[in-house]
């Protein structure tokens, strides 16, 4: 499976993942697309209004860093939880997925390195 480019947009709280060449275009026009590129459809859903950090995909689930936490979808981007029991309300900055372990390691600002169960697990965190 090839993990689409993600594009962020720090002004909106809004990412475009571009599934078809990976070129991951953003959406510079509310979602619409940009006529000199890859149409991009927005998949912010119910996300905070918060600037997006970063974006990964682990198997079918999407997670997003952002200015207030982590938040993960089951729907492509449709529907967002926030993701991550302990983490505090602080800017996450990088995700990372290490697919063997079923982790996912977020970076943030100021308050450490943080693990926490992806797929299956029940998103329980530890420092």
């Amino acid at each position: 499976m090839t993990v689409p480019r993600a594009s962020r947009s720090r002004s909106s709280g809004s990412a475009a993942v571009d599934a078809g060449d990976g070129a991951g275009q953003p959406a510079r026009d509310g979602g619409v697309g940009d006529p000199d590129s890859h149409p991009a459809t927005t998949i912010s859903g119910n996300l905070p209004n918060a600037p997006v950090n970063d974006l990964v995909l682990a198997g079918r689930q999407l997670y997003v860093a952002n200015d207030v936490g982590v938040f993960r979808s089951r729907s492509g981007g449709n529907q967002w939880e926030r993701y991550g029991l302990r983490l505090p309300r602080t800017p996450m900055m990088e995700l990372r997925v290490h697919e063997p372990s079923d982790r996912l390691y977020v970076g943030s600002f100021g308050r450490g390195i943080y693990s926490i169960e992806t797929v299956g697990g029940a998103g329980r965190s530890t420092r």
